[in-house]
């Protein structure tokens, strides 16, 4: 769902971003933004390793 939701709508988003700025290097940037939000994302996730799963 979330890949034909984004991905579906990325060319979209990223001509209006071009159109509304005028610079053609937006989707680079937005992808960098990804990225970063990619590369922060494991430092806010709990270590579950050797634990046992929940309810078992």
């Amino acid at each position: 769902m979330s890949t034909s939701l984004f991905g579906g709508t990325a060319p979209a988003f990223n001509s209006w971003l071009i159109d509304a700025t005028g610079h053609p290097l937006v989707p680079a940037y937005v992808m960098i933004a990804a990225c970063l939000c990619g590369l922060l994302a494991p430092s806010f996730t709990a270590e579950s390793a050797g634990k046992p799963l929940p309810r078992t």
